[in-house]
């Protein structure tokens, strides 16, 4: 389905205090070579990501598209600058100075304001803005233009849904990764605007879909989500992931390791493995299609051992079960002496009664069976001494085939 492109304008406001010197020859504040680098970092993103829909004001002076500041670049100056003589103090925010009620007056507006150092951009259609930058409420100026691409980039990927420009968010995602920027974006933040767009709607699952990986604790889905990832958008949940996902996948396969062990016929060692490692699993909260395959394969040999133990007779039981699988194991796998060998060759004796006994009574079943059948079968009558072996079943059910052929083949020639 093609979207429909709808692109918006943005405006970036940078409000910065004015100094006024008394020379002519004095140095830029650093107020103003603050604002020159800020714009300068603006127009650097702008262009990398091939978008033109902006404009950029200085204490509400439009800069020219044409010039874009001349020499201004995107370096801020070191914190550590000293101010010149003519440079006013930094007194903090104005506005949270407390003056006693007799002098409080009504005072106009003043822009800009004392000590301010602000970038802002507005999402004109839309009427989204957001605070890039305030001195205010760092109290110290941008060190790098980092500090204000961090909030700038989620606020870019909004826009380009909104404008449905999957494009644009392309070259978002590529100006990112370049900069190896993790987005500062979670579900919340899309929450809003989700159904917006097309664009928009995708976004949103995508990142729902990181929580509901990260929660469950199933790698397989963590890498799902991962590589579901609209444009290749790396959010900081990414990075997280990431690293989970890495460290239960190497429990998993060490799960796995033990699997085929077991399989490979070294089963009291594979077991140990397994079992320790399942413990790893859970104590880490890993979950998924690996970890319950270890646990039934787990629960199927430990069942079996159950049954083993309660058939041994009473008397002769010399070792007790433990919960643990170390405990089981030393009935499957050690000897005990001579009680233990007698024990073992009792639970035999029982098994090949209980065989002969099944045997006899299917024998006297299917025999019995043959008297409500529409043709006559030739077999003999079930041995009263219980002596049945399968041997007798299987011919038995030869004979059985051999008359249902003939049966068949005599029904043809009426025919």
């Amino acid at each position: 389905m093609a979207h429909d492109v709808h692109t918006g304008h943005l405006l970036f406001e940078v409000e910065h205090s004015v100094v006024r010197s008394s020379s002519a020859m004095a140095p830029p504040s650093i107020y103003q070579v603050c604002a020159e680098a800020a714009v300068a970092s603006i127009w650097e993103v702008m262009e990398a990501i091939e978008c033109d829909a902006f404009s950029v004001l200085v204490n509400r002076r439009l800069v020219s598209k044409a010039t874009k500041g001349k020499n201004w670049t995107s370096v801020f100056p070191h914190q550590e600058r000293a101010a010149s003589p003519d440079e006013e103090l930094d007194a903090g925010n104005p506005q949270d100075v407390q003056i006693c009620a007799r002098a409080r007056k009504t005072a106009a507006s003043r822009y800009p304001r004392e000590s301010a150092f602000e970038v802002t951009v507005y999402d004109t259609e839309r009427a989204n803005h957001r605070v890039l930058f305030s001195k205010y409420k760092t109290h110290s100026f941008p060190r790098q233009k980092e500090d204000l691409l961090a909030p700038l980039l989620p606020l870019l990927i909004i826009f380009a849904g909104y404008s449905n420009d999957e494009p644009l968010l392309q070259r978002l995602s590529h100006f990112a990764l370049d900069h190896d920027f993790a987005l500062d974006l979670v579900p919340k933040d899309l929450a809003p605007h989700a159904g917006a767009t097309a664009l928009l709607t995708d976004l949103h699952e995508a990142l729902l879909e990181l929580q509901r990986s990260l929660e469950s604790g199933d790698p397989q889905m963590m890498h799902s989500a991962l590589e579901n990832m609209p444009s290749e958008l790396r959010t900081k949940e990414c990075i997280v992931l990431e690293s989970k996902y890495a460290e239960l996948e190497e429990v998993e396969q060490r799960i796995e390791r033990a699997i085929e062990r077991i399989e490979s016929g070294f089963v009291t060692s594979g077991l140990d493995i397994l079992q320790k490692e399942l413990k790893v699993a859970e104590q880490m909260g890993c979950n998924g299609e690996v970890v319950e395959r270890g646990k039934g394969l787990l629960i199927s040999y430990t069942e079996e051992d159950e049954c083993d133990v309660q058939e041994l007779p009473q008397p002769s039981q010399v070792v007790h079960r433990r919960s643990s699988t170390r405990g089981r194991l030393s009935i499957r796998a050690s000897t005990v002496g001579s009680n233990r060998r007698g024990s073992q060759q009792t639970a035999e004796s029982l098994l090949i009664e209980a065989r002969a006994k099944i045997l006899s009574e299917t024998y006297a079943k299917l025999f019995e069976a043959t008297k409500s059948w529409p043709f006559k079968l030739q077999v003999s009558e079930p041995r009263s001494d219980g002596a049945t072996s399968m041997k007798d079943i299987e011919d038995f059910l030869s004979k059985v085939q051999e008359c249902l052929v003939k049966r068949q083949e005599q029904q043809k020639k009426q025919k």
